[in-house]
Order: structure tokens, then C-alpha cells, then sequence
């Protein structure tokens, strides 16, 4: 496994790339989870008192081996980056993320991930293929302000409950 120090930050450069990490704890101190790239990656824990407020752009992505409750993600995450549990397939829980400002294309595309409960108060749209391809997600609830769904938003997901009452506009990246 791997923890780390007080004030370590991870940037855009894949840090663990190649290297079989399968574990890691990231510290009270990261406030932006940066870029792992170890497909190895099984166990992601996040300390106690840790509040995190954005997971970078593909921090998680294609980590297929990774198996994480999304539903244990810190509740003071503000920012979902590009990609960044892109291909996880092997993720589950509900996404419950109830301070999110800004939640980046295809975030949980192709991810194990089975409902979305909380996105916050602010999330206007879903991008274009935000959850394509989730093969387990049955259940989402949409935020009131959210009024755009983009083309494939949810593409191959097996829903069986969302309430689009508040959308106006289908189809648009």
C-alpha cells in the first residue's frame, strides 16, 4: 500500500503508472486528487477527516481493477474532473455528492457505479455521455436545476427510475 505525507500532492503525470500499486490511502491534507494511472490500483481509502474538494481530470481512470463504494467518496468534493472514474468498472455504490459545482464530461462513463442519489443544488446539465455505458445504474436522481441532458447521457444504463421533470433540453452536448 502507499500513504502519504502531510501537504503530498499528486499531479497530471500519472504518478503510479506502471508501477502495481494496488492500494492507496490519500491523507487528510490532499485537497486535489490528482492523476494515479495504476491499472493496478484495487483499494482506494480515503483518511479519516479527509475532505477532498476535487478529484482531477482522469485521476481514477481506466484503474479497471479498482472496486471503491463511490458512496465513501468525502462529501466536501465540489469538482468531478474529465474521466476521472472513466472505466472503473468495478466501482459500485450511489453517488452522493451533495456540495458538487462542477461534475466534467464522462466522469463515471463505463463505470460500475448502481444509482446517483445527490449532485448537488447547482448542476445545470449532463454532459454528453456522463454515464454511458454503466451497465449496473438503475436509479438516478436529477438535481432541480439541472435541465439539460446531453446526447447518451445514459446510454446502456439499465434504468429503471428518474424523474426529468425539471429538463427542457434533450440531446444537446
Amino acid at each position: 500500500g502507499c500513504n502519504f505525507n502531510t501537504g503530498a500532492n499528486v499531479d497530471k503525470r500519472r504518478a503510479f503508472r506502471g508501477s502495481g500499486l494496488q492500494e492507496i490511502t490519500l491523507p487528510t491534507s490532499m485537497t486535489n486528487v490528482g492523476v494515479f494511472g495504476s491499472s493496478s490500483l484495487k483499494y482506494l481509502h480515503f483518511a479519516n477527516g479527509a475532505e477532498p474538494t476535487s478529484i482531477n481530470e482522469r485521476a481514477f481512470s481506466e484503474c479497471s481493477s479498482l472496486e471503491f463504494d463511490v458512496s465513501n467518496l468525502p462529501t466536501s468534493i465540489t469538482t468531478l474532473g474529465w474521466h476521472c472514474f472513466y472505466g472503473c468498472s468495478k466501482i459500485t455504490g450511489s453517488v452522493n455528492l451533495p456540495n458538487l459545482t462542477s461534475i466534467a464530461g464522462e466522469s463515471f462513463r463505463g463505470s460500475g457505479i448502481t444509482g446517483v442519489t445527490d449532485l448537488g443544488s447547482v448542476i445545470t446539465s449532463i454532459s454528453s455521455c456522463q454515464f454511458f455505458g454503466c451497465s449496473n445504474l438503475t436509479s438516478v436522481v436529477l438535481p432541480s436545476s439541472c435541465t439539460t441532458l446531453g446526447d447518451d447521457c445514459f446510454a446502456g444504463c439499465p434504468l429503471t427510475s428518474i424523474d426529468v421533470s425539471n429538463v427542457t433540453t434533450f440531446g444537446i452536448s
